[in-house]
């Protein structure tokens, strides 16, 4: 579960959990991971935003 994070001037969008195919195309190798769900900004974050949002 995601906590609940008020943050009005930066929207945030849920990536739900689930299962990635991986890929290192100089070994030619794949494999599966399994990522928890988690935030991502709606659109870019400036460095001056990600510094007042964590600090």
């Amino acid at each position: 579960m995601i906590p609940d994070i008020n943050i009005p001037s930066l929207p945030m969008v849920e990536i739900p959990q689930g299962k990635i195919e991986l890929r290192d195309d100089r070994t030619k190798q794949g494999w599966t991971v399994e990522i928890a769900s988690f935030l991502l900004a709606q659109f870019p974050v400036t460095q001056a935003e990600y510094v007042a949002v964590t600090n």
